[in-house]
């Protein structure tokens, strides 16, 4: 490897710097990101460099000043040792300089050769992080190949932070169209689900549906129903496309099964102990037939480690299609980092962020289970500081949902229960609590609504039980049953 040029282009730098010497000012605004290590050629790296001088000096750079201000300086060994050559012989003279002047006609291509430049910059990031890592796996046995792998995905992560100054300042020319339509286009379908609808029609009024690169966490204690809500929102998903649930804690056989149940309203016990109606049995085979036909996939590894994650993300998205991702749960993914190793607090901390970031690099929401902790208990209703482990997951959700059961100590013995989704956090929105309706033979959530879009709340309202009223939502009090759900 050692034999081997590293990657650059002469021609792109040279026309990168003579647009500079035509247009400094207008070049450099553009280019913020530029830096001296960006060029290969030490020449081109210390003309970079004197422009910048002279810029900052507020002298202007024009052929004779430029010339004159390398004839006067030294060159500067990297011990600091002043040379007794000048900086323009060293560079090649008078002529050269010339050159970069005349070498393009205008400065109207610099962005195309910044971009020249800037991959090969990234090419020869890529090569001297990947000796490096070559270099650790012969060298250091005693090192893990797991913080190997971790110290890859960080080397990565580094190059892509380091390499993505063309897209990441974006002038407000060029952010406020994009703005503008969404606004119209909203307007136009106003009151409609803008992005990924979960099937409960008050949620989804609320929130105008999950939007791409949030990040949604569903918090509950054990066995208070986010696994079951979040197959019910995954199945809703998959009627739009692909999605994929990533479940370090049950069995992709045992959500499958779950999944059956509820969609076909078969007690989940019934199943279990073989004991389903000729009937049930039935509808059972029809919901097979049905949803055997969605792109479901699910990734049944325990205790899926931060990188393993961000590998199975990447796959899902990029070859499954996937719209949307699902963890259950988030407290159950493990961080491999030496910071981690002696805190649950910081290792659950770079988690939240971890999964935060796949969400904005992939442009896709994840949404999480989370569990709370003991003292939620304890409150009337759970609130977001009753997340388990770190405060960085609520930090970190675009959207918080936490589970609270309502008559728990008065369940009835059709199995249906009122439930409120406690909207407690939404970037975007209103919060506040959403009443629904659970259902524990076929573990499965039941929105109170049937009309999405009107504005009468009585015209949204139905009755989840017979002959017994269902208190408001905050969206009033009125409850009326064989309303006719017409759209207002």
């Amino acid at each position: 490897m050692n034999t081997r040029e590293m990657p650059h282009s002469l021609d792109a730098e040279k026309g990168l710097l003579s647009s500079i010497l035509l247009a400094p000012t207008r070049v450099l605004d553009e280019l913020t990101w530029l830096s001296v290590e960006h060029f290969y050629d030490e020449r081109h790296m210390l003309i970079f460099r004197r422009i910048l001088a002279l810029r900052n000096g507020l002298i202007p750079v024009d052929l004779v000043t430029f010339t004159q201000a390398l004839e006067d300086a030294r060159r500067v060994t990297e011990r600091g040792l002043q040379m007794a050559e000048s900086e323009l012989e060293y560079v090649g003279g008078a002529g050269y300089v010339t050159e970069l002047f005349t070498f393009v006609p205008t400065a109207a291509n610099a962005a195309y050769y910044a971009e020249i430049v800037n991959e090969k910059y990234t090419r020869r990031g890529i090569i001297l992080a990947a000796t490096d890592l070559v270099q650790a796996a012969y060298e250091d046995a005693s090192t893990k190949p797991e913080e190997l792998l971790e110290q890859c995905d960080k080397a990565i992560v580094q190059l892509r932070t380091d390499t993505s100054f063309l897209s990441s300042l974006k002038h407000m020319r060029e952010i406020l169209p994009a703005a503008a339509d969404e606004i119209e286009e909203r307007h136009k379908h106003r009151g409609k689900t803008y992005g990924l609808a979960t099937g409960f029609h008050d949620l989804d009024r609320m929130t105008t549906g999950i939007e791409a690169g949030h990040v949604v966490i569903l918090g509950a204690r054990p066995s208070n129903g986010k696994t079951a809500l979040m197959l019910q929102i995954a199945e809703h998903i998959s009627r739009t496309g692909p999605v994929a649930i990533f479940s370090m804690e049950m069995t992709a056989r045992q959500l499958a099964k779950r999944l059956l149940c509820m969609d076909a309203s078969v007690d989940l016990m019934k199943v279990r102990n073989g004991m389903g109606a000729k009937i049930e049995m039935k509808q059972l085979a029809e919901s097979f037939h049905k949803l055997i036909g969605r792109d479901i996939y699910i990734d049944e590894r325990p205790a899926l480690t931060i990188l393993e994650f961000r590998a199975a993300a990447r796959r899902a998205v990029a070859k499954s299609r996937a719209i949307a991702l699902f963890v259950d749960y988030l407290q159950l993914m493990r961080s491999l980092s030496k910071r981690a190793e002696n805190s649950r607090v910081v290792e659950i901390t770079e988690v939240s962020m971890a999964i935060k970031a796949m969400a904005k690099e992939l442009n896709v929401p994840i949404i999480c289970c989370a569990q709370l902790n003991r003292d939620a208990d304890k409150n009337q209703a759970p609130k977001g500081s009753d997340l388990k482990d770190s405060g960085q997951i609520e930090q970190d959700a675009d959207m918080l949902i936490l589970l609270h059961r309502l008559e728990r100590d008065n369940e009835n013995d059709d199995g249906q229960e009122l439930v409120n989704f406690i909207l407690e956090k939404q970037r975007d929105g209103p919060t506040g609590p959403i009443e629904v309706g659970f259902n524990r033979h076929f573990a499965r959530f039941e929105s109170l609504t049937d009309a999405l879009f009107s504005n009468d709340p009585r015209r949204r309202q139905k009755n989840y039980r017979k002959n017994q009223p269902v208190a408001g939502n905050g969206n009033g009090n009125g409850n009326q049953a064989n309303l006719d759900m017409a759209e207002d």
